[in-house]
Order: C-alpha cells, then structure tokens, then sequence
C-alpha cells in the first residue's frame, strides 16, 4: 500500500481558491483600517468619541486579523487533499502537449476536469481495444478462417481510431505469394475485397526494416501494395505490418486526407494489430492441421478420412432425395513395376499428374447435389498408394456411373511425361451404388474395391459393377490364397514338364517346366485361377523361385542319366524381372544344382517385355553373358517389334499358339506365322511354335523350316517321372562332366 505525505501547514497561499480566500480578507481588514484611517482624521468624531472607540476599533482590527490567519490555516488543511488530488491525476494522466487538450483558465477543479476527461478519452480506446480483442479471441475459438477476424478489424479500428480509409492485407495460407486485400472507407464502411496481389521483395524488405509502423505519404512513397488507398483521396497511410512466426503474412494500414493523426493511437493499434496476427497465426495453424488431417500431402486431394465423411453425408441427402448415390474404387494396373522402374520419387510425381487428370476428368455436375460446388464435396479422393475413389451424387441410374468411368479410363490410358519419360498406365474401376449395394459407407467401399479386383481379374482397364455374386468370388480367391501359402509349406506344389521336339527328325531335345497344383480338399486347381493370385499376394517370389531350382535340378537328373544335351525351359514372371537380384537368384540356382547355364532358357510373356525397364535389360544382358538363354512367349499377341527383340538379346521366340490354331486351313494364320518365322530367322533366332496338335500343322510349320515345336500332338505335360519313360526311347549319348 502506498504511504501518505504529511507536509507541514504553510500559511502561504498555494492554490487559486486560498489566494482568492485570502484576497477576501485582506478586504475585509483594510476597508475597517480605511474607515478608522478616516474617522481619525475628523476631529469632530474624534473629540466625540474619545479614546475609547479608536481603541474599539484597532482591537476589532486585531481580531480579524487572527480570524483571518487562522482561518487561512484551516482552509489549507481541507484543501490539502484537492492537492493531492490534482499531483496525483498529473501523474495518472499525463499529457503529451501535441495531443493535451486545452485547459481553460480557472481553478483547480477545472484542471481536475480536464484531466479527467483526458484519462476518459484514454479509457475508453484502451477499453475499445480490449473488446475487439476479446471479440477477436472468440473468433479464434468458433472460426476456421480468418474472414472473421478482418470483418471485427475494419469494423472496430475505425470506430476506436478515426481515419478515412482502412486496409487489410492478409496472406493466403494456401497460397503465400497471394495477399487478399480488403478496403473499407466511407461509401463502403463494412469493407470489401478489391484485389488479390502478392508483395514484391522491395515491399518486404521496407516492411520488414520497419516491424513496429511507419508512416508513407501517398504522393510520393506510398508502397504498391496500398494502391487502392489512390481511390480513397487520402494523402497519408499509418502502415503496421503483421508477423506470424516471424514472417510478414499481411498489413494493416489507416488512411488520413488531411495527413494528420494522432500519434497516441499507434500504441493501441500495434497492441491490437499484434493481437489481430497471433489470432491469424492460430487460424493458419488450424487450416494447416485440416489439411493435414483431411487431405492428402501428396496430391492434395481429400484423404481417406475426409473421403468416409463426405460419402456419409452424400448418403444422407440421398435418403432424403430418394436419389442413387455411385461410389467407385479406382487402382492403377501395374503401378508397383512403374514405381520400381521410375523410382519412389518418380512414383509420387506420377500420382500427382494422376490426382490431377482425375480431377480434371471428373465434373462438379457429376458429382456434387447443390447448387454451388464446396471445397468439401470435391468429388476426388486418394485412400493411399494408388488407390483413389470417386464420389458420383448425380446419378439417375447406373449408366451415368457407367459414362464417367468411361470418361475416366480414357483420361488415364493418355501417357504421362513424368521426369523425360512417357509413361503409360491404366486403372481398374469398381463401382458399387447406393442403396441397392449398401446402405453405409463401409460396405460400399467394400463393395466397390470387390468389384474393382474383379475389375483386375477380367483383363484390368475396364471397369465393373458390383454385384453379390462378386463376393464369393471374392472369398474363393481369399480361400484360394491361404490355401496357397499352405501349399508351399506342404509342398503340394509340382512341376509338370512338356516335351520340345526338333522339327527335323522330332528328336527331344528339351522340355517347358510347368506349375502344378494338386489340393487335398479342392484337387487339382488350374494355373490361371491360382498364378494371378500368386502374382497379387507377392507369393510368385518365392514360388518362383523354387520352379527355378527344381527345374534346374530336375534337368541335371536327366543328364547324369545320359542325356546331356536336354535343355529346360523355366517361366519368370514380371514380379520376378523387376527384382534386383535375379541375375544373383539364376545364377545361384545353377551353382546349386550343377547345370550347365547354355541348358536353361527363362521365358519371358510379350506383355512383359513391352515395359521396356532398363534395369531389366541390363539384367538379361549379364544372364546372356553367363550363357543362359532367353524365349519370348506368346509372340505376336502383344505389340512388340523387332527393336524390343534385339534390346533384349533375345535366343528364341514362341509363336503362340492362337496362330498355330489355324493352319494350314486358315490363309491368314498360315502368312502370319511363316512371316513370324522368317523375320525371326532373319534376326538370329530360333523359333518354337506351341500348341501343335495335328500332323498337318507340324508339316506345315516343318516346310516353313520352323526350327522346334511343342504341343498335345506330341505329349502333353507330365510329372518328372513319366518325362523320364519318354526320354528314355530317345538314343542315349554318354553323360559327360560339365566344368562350369
């Protein structure tokens, strides 16, 4: 607590009101001392009176005297307190004598006055600032913008600090070379959003040069940024900047006509305006945290959750429009092998040019039931890796889902420039519509990514309707594939082998290792139902592996037995091309099992070798070294040209067998295979054609010197053993000690 002076009573006159007093009864002893001054001098009054009244009166003099002083005494004393009154509101409210008003000529309590009027003034724009700073605080806490922030500065500022014209610049937090600028002046009080600029690096450095305020004439030095104060008429701007974590996100600047303000203000706006950026700053913050938690780093999109909460309010509208809703599941074919080839980087850059074909591919029309289209219900979303799903809210019936996946198979099948490469790619699509395939958001997802692998499963690059026929098919596969890792450790895999006969002569002279799977409970399961499950799961890795050693194994029994020329024909899969060690993984198979390299041949589809990857061409480069060969299968199904033959040092090709079919019947068969024939001889390589099953086609395919064939006319694939009975009526040739 603070202590109290007690001064000591002077009798000297300090304040107005005890000079006044004291002026009064001064008055009041000179008009008696005058009166007795003038008596005395008649002589008549004198004589009359005698001695005794001019003693009267000097004693009547004498006493107001004393009541005079003392009353002095005790004026002072009550009018102690006014003193310190007044001392202590010269401290509480001090003036600056720029901005003091002016103080009428009168006593104390006029000086009070204006004092107090002064710390009223003072009050009530410290108390403005600190309501608009509390309305400002409730904005952080119920807005997720910063709309309402700029709406509480142009209103409040120019109701607490008179000025012309107001501006605030803020940045956009999506895109910071943006700065939404916002105008408020006489005709439009309420404000308004006049341009969208960005600030140079001449803006920031003065800005920054000046954190605090500074003040720009409009004439000669106004900033760019503050273009439209030109419009406003005013001659000077009181420009303070806004930080937010240190960096410029904005401005706020008061425009004067008359070029005069009031430099009291700049400490209440810099408070205000401080408060105004940390309150920008914590909205930034929240859209920062939403795009985080809603949308996708990579691409921009809506993720996974933000996807699940706008198909739940889809649903909702559409319960109450009776209307379809269509969701789909979309997964690029064949991503993991451009991602391998291009690299993760090269990945990523790729599924932003797909985000964005997507989102250009896909209308607001198509997807979104409201008048005016919202950042929320943008129709494109990305679940993570490749898979991206697509919200269709205006649809009639299933062919207008069916027309925008058209739209968007299309659009993806275009190539894409991805780092001085053309790449190309395409999608499988399911689509599952509400409410006929689900009524909530997790079994139509479930739905629409069942039909997309069913999608897959037909060929990939179309897309497929949900239907519930679709999910045992689902489950048999999912069965199929636990079923399949029992196997391997059962060893319920086998391989088959299929003859490979020299067309002159039929001598055998080799033989193409097929899988075979034989289950206890479901027997025998074909390759084209379990190999492509093989191929999702990831398990033709090691399976693969395995063919590669068995077979090699199997080949090197049949040359100790005495048929030392055989060779062994082994399928790889593109899992296993695009692995970085498969030179490494065929050359310890041979080291293992003893085989000679020139006795193995890798078989390669067409499909594959239109992936063109270097690291795959490279690999095949180093296998052709160590001697091993190399068949393309299938040829002329795909569209592979005679470029793509050499690139990869190719010994054989196989015509496939739809061509063989034909002849010698079919005209057209017959001059596509023998152009097969001699464009490969042409080229070095040897032929095999697959799928002879009559003496009529082999003769045909023996006169257009067609150098092996293969097929049912001969044997069909067999177990290891049975193989063995039919070498065993080929002539047998010493066995002989390979040194490799």
């Amino acid at each position: 607590m603070g202590s109290h002076v007690v001064r000591p009573v002077s009798l000297f006159p300090r304040t107005k009101l005890e000079r006044g007093l004291l002026f009064v009864l001064a008055l009041c002893v000179l008009v008696p001392l005058a009166a007795v001054a003038v008596l005395s001098g008649n002589e008549s009054i004198t004589s009359a009176s005698g001695g005794f009244q001019v003693s009267f009166v000097w004693l009547i003099l004498l006493l107001l005297c004393f009541v005079s002083l003392l009353g002095i005494g005790r004026i002072h004393q009550r009018l102690a307190p006014l003193e310190h009154l007044l001392e202590g509101t010269r401290r509480l409210a001090p003036l600056d004598p720029q901005t003091a008003p002016a103080i009428p000529k009168g006593d104390e309590f006029d000086e009070i006055a204006s004092f107090f009027t002064a710390m009223a003034s003072r009050l009530t724009r410290q108390l403005g600032s600190m309501a608009t700073m509390v309305e400002i605080d409730r904005l952080i806490h119920s807005a997720v913008d910063a709309t309402g922030i700029v709406n509480a500065l142009l209103t409040r500022i120019r109701e607490l600090h008179p000025c012309d014209a107001l501006l605030v610049m803020l940045a956009d937090p999506g895109n910071p070379d943006v700065l939404q600028t916002f105008v408020s002046h006489d005709e439009r009080p309420e404000g308004e959003l006049v341009q969208q600029v960005g600030f140079s690096p001449e803006e920031i450095g003065r800005l920054t040069a000046h954190p605090d305020h500074q003040l720009v004439r409009v004439d000669d030095d106004l900033l760019p940024c503050l273009e439209p104060f030109l419009e406003t008429g005013v001659e000077r701007g009181l420009v303070l900047p806004l930080f937010v974590r240190g960096h410029l996100a904005g401005l706020v600047a008061l425009g004067f006509r008359d070029g005069q303000h009031d430099e009291g203000q700049v400490v209440y706006l810099r408070q205000l305006t401080d408060h105004a950026a940390i309150a920008f700053g914590n909205t930034r913050l929240l859209a920062e945290n939403q795009l985080l938690a809603y949308y996708d780093g990579l691409t921009g999109l809506p993720n996974r959750r933000m996807y699940r909460e706008q198909l739940s309010q889809a649903l909702r509208r559409a319960e109450h429009r009776k209307r379809p809703v269509a969701t789909c599941f979309l997964d690029l074919d064949g991503f993991q092998r451009i991602n391998e080839r291009l690299g993760h980087e090269g990945g990523d850059r790729l599924l932003r040019e797909v985000g964005k074909r997507l989102s250009r591919s896909v209308r607001f029309s198509d997807a979104v039931a409201r008048s005016q289209p919202h950042d929320e219900d943008f129709p494109i979303s990305r679940l993570g890796g490749d898979e991206f799903t697509l919200l269709l809210t205006e649809v009639s019936d299933a062919q207008d889902a069916a027309r925008v996946a058209r739209r968007v198979l299309k659009a993806l099948s275009e190539p894409f420039a991805v780092d001085g490469h053309e790449v190309f790619t395409s999608a499988s699509m399911g689509i599952a519509i509400y409410p006929t395939d689900g009524r909530d958001p997790e079994e139509l997802l479930r739905n629409a990514d069942t039909a997309m692998f069913c999608a897959k499963g037909r060929g990939r690059n179309n897309f497929q309707f949900y239907t519930r026929s679709m999910n045992a098919e689902a489950s048999r596969k999912l069965h199929l594939e636990t079923r399949l890792r029992q196997a391997m450790k059962r060893r319920e895999l086998t391989l088959h082998y299929q003859p490979i006969l020299a067309a002159e002569g039929g001598a055998l002279i080799g033989a193409e290792a097929l899988l075979r799977w034989e289950d206890p409970e479901m027997g025998t399961v074909r390759p084209d139902e379990f190999v492509p499950i093989a191929e999702e799961s990831g398990l033709i890795v090691p399976i693969g592996e395995w063919v590669l050693r068995t077979a090699c194994a199997q080949c090197r029994e049949w040359h100790d037995a005495g048929f030392p020329d055989l060779r062994v024909a082994v399928n790889l899969s593109g899992h296993q091309l695009r692995l970085s060690n498969l030179v490494e993984t065929v050359t310890r198979a041979l080291e293992e099992t003893g085989l000679s390299p020139a006795h193995l041949e890798l078989e390669i589809t067409e499909s594959t070798i239109m992936q063109d990857d270097e690291s795959t061409i490279a690999a095949f480069a180093q296998l052709r070294e160590r001697g091993v060969g190399l068949a393309l299968d299938d040829f002329g199904t795909g569209y592979s040209s005679l470029s793509y033959l050499r690139r990869f040092a190719l010994t054989r090709v196989k015509i496939d067998r739809s061509f063989v079919k034909g002849i010698p019947d079919d005209s057209y068969d017959g001059a596509l295979t023998a152009a097969i024939i001699g464009m490969a001889h042409s080229i070095g390589l040897k032929v095999v054609a697959e799928g002879v099953e009559t003496p009529e086609q082999a003769g045909f395919l023996t006169e257009r010197h067609c150098d092996e064939l293969q097929g049912f006319l001969f044997s069909r694939a067999v177990p290891a053993e049975e193989f063995s009975h039919l070498i065993e009526a080929e002539p047998r040739k010493p066995a002989r000690v390979e040194t490799s």
